[in-house]
């Protein structure tokens, strides 16, 4: 009688039944669901808002700090060897540093560094390494400059590092360091034998050069022309 009355059950009474019946209805509940949200039933306010933040057209994600124009420069900067630093007098200005232009040595050891501003690039002279000349611009006027120049006609011993510092007050007074700067030693056949270095703008009414060290291991180096590109 009782395996009479379980074959009479309706299928979906049963236990296994109910559970495939109900695994049918989440199944075709879940399709749905996602077929609302794709066509923006569900969800399309979220979808809209997420949309209307987007980054605009060329923006950058992340700033380099190299790019701060207000940033000091390098304390390490290097000669270009390429055509660029030819240009980059004509970039800056004139030479201001000329005697023709005004520029004059104010402070040094001796008459030696008349040569670096004497308009002779076939000229040099010896000088120690360590000595340092003061410099000023036309009239002790401030100018405005971003450039120094070096020229370097052949290998030998050239200045090998050299240091730049300004000041605004007097030729004896305080003076902030630009920089110190490393040449190559050998000739940039491009540039006719300069070897420029930019940096930053600067104003300033006098400009130190300090020659710390070249390139042999002796106690004299060679200097030949120099040259400050600016206004």
């Amino acid at each position: 009688m009782e395996d009479s009355e379980k074959a009479r059950t309706p299928w979906w009474q049963t236990v296994p039944g109910m559970l495939t019946a109900a695994a049918a209805i989440i199944t075709a509940l879940t399709g749905l669901l996602i077929a609302l949200h794709q066509v923006g039933v569900l969800g399309g306010d979220k979808a809209t808002a997420r949309s209307d933040v987007a980054s605009p057209v060329g923006s950058s994600a992340s700033a380099s700090p190299h790019s701060d124009p207000a940033a000091k420069p390098s304390a390490n900067t290097t000669a270009s060897a390429g055509p660029q630093a030819a240009t980059q007098l004509a970039a800056s200005g004139e030479n201001i540093l000329a005697a023709e232009h005004g520029g004059q040595i104010l402070l040094a050891p001796n008459d030696d560094w008349a040569v670096v501003i004497d308009g002779k690039e076939d000229e040099h002279r010896s000088i120690k390494v360590g000595e340092e000349a003061v410099f000023a611009f036309k009239d002790e006027q401030p100018a405005t400059f971003s450039s120094f120049g070096m020229l370097i006609p052949r290998t030998g011993r050239n200045p090998k590092e050299f240091e730049l510092l300004v000041s605004d007050e007097s030729a004896n007074g305080a003076y902030r360091s630009i920089g110190t700067f490393h040449p190559q030693n050998v000739r940039v056949m491009k540039t006719g034998g300069w070897q420029d270095f930019a940096f930053a703008p600067v104003t300033a009414k006098y400009l130190k050069v300090k020659l710390r060290s070249n390139f042999e291991e002796v106690v004299w180096l060679e200097v030949y022309e120099f040259r400050v590109g600016g206004r």
